[in-house]
């Protein structure tokens, strides 16, 4: 068994470049699909204002943020990231999970989730930027995450948005943070077997 360090020394750069963890990026990426899954089919169309829709949207984000933020800690304490990079880490696992649980245990309408889930992707996707610069060279991926994330920020702060938008704008970020994640992990576990890394 040879770890991400050795590896990164194969790879012929020991300074700026680390081989990322591909499980951590897969789980993460599988994790982010199921919430568009599960609102792409639950629109009903009754539902002329879309507030259940919005009640399932605050219902599923809540639901991700602290399973994401569980999972991304636990996978954060065994990776072989620099101790600064995982208290980063942990501190958005820990942001992720106080939000889903705001979430999940508090009522709120069309503005409620429109603020809440803006705040959250400013700060989150701050984090990410900031992890992805601290590991650059490799952690291309995070750049792409926190930028996609910062970006959910500033439509939600600049755009006004109704129940469908905003649910549907959080929906389109999932699916496009998942599918990134999952090809970015299988691309590392696919150059990780090319150099001889198990």
């Amino acid at each position: 068994m040879i770890d991400e360090k050795t590896a990164t020394a194969r790879a012929g750069d020991t300074h700026t470049v680390e081989v990322p963890s591909w499980v951590t990026l897969v789980v993460r990426g599988g994790i982010a699909v199921v919430p568009p899954l599960i609102l792409t089919f639950s629109r009903v169309s009754d539902d002329t204002d879309g507030q259940r829709w919005l009640s399932l949207g605050l219902f599923a984000f809540g639901i991700w943020a602290v399973v994401s933020g569980l999972v991304g800690g636990a996978l954060a304490l065994g990776s072989a990231a620099a101790r600064g990079i995982r208290s980063l880490i942990m501190t958005s696992a820990v942001v992720s999970v106080t939000v889903g649980t705001v979430a999940l245990t508090l009522p709120g309408g069309e503005h409620f989730f429109v603020v809440f889930v803006g705040l959250w992707a400013g700060v989150v996707g701050g984090l990410e930027c900031v992890i992805g610069y601290l590991r650059r060279g490799v952690s291309r991926d995070a750049f792409v995450v926190g930028g996609c994330t910062l970006l959910l920020a500033v439509i939600f702060c600049a755009v006004p948005c109704g129940p469908l938008t905003a649910v549907g704008l959080v929906t389109a970020y999932f699916a496009i943070v998942g599918v990134i994640q999952l090809i970015g992990g299988l691309s590392v576990r696919w150059a990780t077997e090319r150099i001889g890394v198990t």
